[in-house]
């Protein structure tokens, strides 16, 4: 029989072998495995967070409007990230929802609970996270299933939004993407879209959506937003991570983005920029106005 600690650190080894390469090229499968494994049961504990993101965290000057339950507040920075690209476009009260890359599910009920759509759809490609979602968030109107954002399984024009958060730079094709987004949408609907690019792929991105026959209402870069949420993750969990899950809170850490790891600097360097948008399916049915859209320089 191998000996434990022998295999433990093979594993170690792989998993950061894992980080290192994905981090450097966002679109490699590499992403996949990190997914699966957070969703394990055998992590000391990731798979009980009901967030996987980033974070977004107001920056000096900027109102707070966001009123949380207590229990919620550990995860306060996760919700506003939802809340800030949720409400970016027009209001989804009443309206047919459909979130890609739920993780989870989080985000998925926080936008149901809070934005009371009349239906609402999470998919993800992981099975273990489509159960935890079943599992913990049985509301009225909110449905879970196993999906590729590559091929949703959905007829043309089913949804008036979909919504899409952290979740694209693992796509092996965006455009592939973008196309099936536009192709469930209601004429007028709208994409809601949050994700990081390296900064040399900023108009390919943008190319993409246009491209795909998306009109772009809004871009803001919150770069600035998202670092100070890792600053503050970093302070509130790094030493009980790292005491509750041993060697894997390390690992954790670095894949989290908390402060000094790879994709940190990144983002502090320029390198990453993390934006948020808002695209339009031509057609009439949302009510947002027609404006030029607000960009970063390139």
């Amino acid at each position: 029989m191998s000996d434990p600690s022998t295999a433990g650190r093979a594993i170690k080894g792989l998993l950061w072998s894992v980080v290192y390469i994905t981090e450097r090229h966002p679109r490699l499968r590499g992403h996949r495995l990190v997914y699966r494994v957070f969703s394990s049961p055998h992590t000391g504990g990731l798979d009980k967070l009901e967030f996987i993101n980033y974070g977004y965290a107001p920056l000096d000057g900027e109102e707070e409007r966001l009123a949380l339950e207590d229990e919620e507040e550990a995860c306060r920075n996760n919700i506003r990230l939802y809340h800030r690209v949720a409400s970016a476009g027009d209001p989804l009260e009443g309206r047919e929802v459909l979130e890609v890359g739920c993780g989870h599910g989080g985000g998925t009920a926080y936008v149901m609970r809070s934005f009371k759509p009349s239906r609402m759809e999470g998919i993800d490609r992981s099975e273990r996270s489509i159960r935890l979602c079943r599992e913990r968030y049985p509301l009225e109107g909110l449905t879970f299933r196993t999906a590729d954002a590559l091929d949703l399984p959905f007829e043309d024009e089913t949804f008036d939004a979909v919504l899409n958060i952290e979740s694209s730079h693992a796509y092996p094709c965006m455009k592939t993407f973008l196309e099936e987004v536009r192709r469930v949408l209601r004429p007028g609907g709208q994409f809601l879209f949050a994700d990081l690019r390296h900064d040399k792929r900023l108009s390919r991105l943008r190319s993409d959506m246009e491209s795909s026959g998306f009109r772009i209402c809004m871009e803001e870069d919150i770069t600035p937003n998202v670092l100070k949420a890792r600053d503050e993750f970093t302070l509130r969990m790094e030493e009980g991570m790292r005491t509750r899950m041993k060697w894997f809170g390390s690992f954790a850490l670095s894949w989290l983005g908390a402060k000094d790891s790879l994709i940190y600097r990144y983002l502090s360097s320029g390198r990453l920029k993390y934006l948020v948008c808002v695209l339009k399916k031509p057609g009439i049915s949302f009510s947002m106005p027609a404006h030029e859209p607000k960009r970063m320089q390139p």
